[in-house]
């Protein structure tokens, strides 16, 4: 595989980090801590850019909620990160790193893939049993 360098400056860019936060808050706007953060965007656009080009990020500790899941309402135990910095932090790694770990995966590799699901995994079966 080809080594790629620069990645962190295209992390830290500005445009990255306003994408990052659309992209954390995406289906969360109802939620009183996305909402200030979205209803002041610039501002905090300017703090995630901040935090990343001196780098001074440190993970918060996690939020445990339990959820009860599935048919027989089985009990899980699931950590949270949140809203702000962390998951805007790993929104604006994945920006840059998710062309570029797509790009080196095998073709036929599905699970977890946005854009190669189920419907995309028959399609090739079907094309290379033909």
């Amino acid at each position: 595989m080809k080594r790629i360098g620069n990645i962190y400056e295209k992390i830290e860019e500005k445009e990255n980090c306003k994408q990052a936060i659309l992209k954390a808050s995406k289906g969360k706007k109802r939620r009183k801590d996305v909402r200030k953060v979205t209803e002041n965007l610039e501002y905090y656009t300017e703090v995630l850019f901040d935090i990343l080009i001196n780098k001074k990020y440190k993970p918060n500790p996690y939020k445990e909620k339990k959820i009860y899941d599935g048919a027989n309402q089985k009990e899980r135990v699931i950590y949270k990160p949140q809203f702000f910095p962390d998951q805007c932090v790993h929104w604006a790694l994945m920006l840059q790193l998710k062309p570029i770990l797509k790009h080196g995966m095998y073709e036929y590799c599905c699970a977890s893939v946005e854009g190669r699901g189920i419907l995309y995994r028959c399609k090739i079966c079907k094309e290379n049993s033909c």
